[in-house]
């Protein structure tokens, strides 16, 4: 049985491959971590790769990440209804989901 977790990009390819085919927003696996004061993948790995649409502001860790197609990451408050995009642990099958 495969296991998903949010998608992780971590370097340019990552980012573009993933939101291609639609204008849509779209949540990545990317949070507001307060106890490192900084934004951290769903996997605990700190942020080497960014594509931040504006600087985020976050201060605690309601806020989420989203991707849209050729308009880079925003924050925004987890609790908003995005789709989102899954990946396996192999990095080689994703999927989005509704």
């Amino acid at each position: 049985m495969l296991s998903w977790e949010l998608y992780t990009i971590t370097q340019l390819v990552m980012n573009c491959f993933c939101p291609r085919f639609a204008d849509t927003n779209y949540y990545i696996g990317l949070r507001y971590n307060n106890e490192k004061s900084d934004w951290t993948w769903v996997d605990g790995r700190l942020v080497t790769y960014n594509d931040w649409q504006t600087t985020p502001t976050a201060t605690d860790n309601t806020y989420c990440a989203r991707i849209k197609m050729n308009k880079g990451w925003r924050e925004l408050y987890c609790d908003k209804v995005l789709r989102f995009v899954c990946e396996t642990g192999d990095n080689l099958s994703w999927s989005l989901f509704l």
